[in-house]
């Protein structure tokens, strides 16, 4: 009932009812969960975070000014608000990362069990 896979020397247990996306997804997050929750964390809160904010403080400058010029990059990176809100998105980035985790998680134990 089991196929067992050696992928880059982790040990992933295949079941035959799971689809391929299934099985893909399983073999990600057991090479994730080897790195370790800090890791996926940091990294995961960081990239969402930093990408959000860049877009959103950029997008509001401009909404802001009516118009793209150089003054509204100064005004969406360099501003106080702009670095007040991008302290926010880390706290979301966190939030979002912490979540994400215990979710995969869940669907990588409920897989293990099907």
């Amino acid at each position: 009932m089991l196929d067992v896979v050696f992928e880059n020397t982790i040990f992933v247990e295949q079941k035959k009812n799971m689809t391929p996306g299934q099985q893909h997804w399983a073999q990600y997050w057991e090479k994730t969960r080897t790195r370790g929750r800090t890791r996926f964390i940091l990294l995961t809160a960081l990239r969402w975070s930093l990408t959000m904010g860049i877009f959103l403080n950029l997008f509001l400058a401009v909404m802001a000014r009516g118009a793209l010029d150089v003054s509204v990059f100064q005004e969406a990176f360099w501003s106080r608000t702009a670095l007040l809100r991008l302290g926010v998105w880390l706290l979301g980035g966190l939030a979002y990362a912490v979540t994400m985790w215990y979710l995969n998680e869940r669907s990588y134990r409920g897989y293990q069990k099907s």
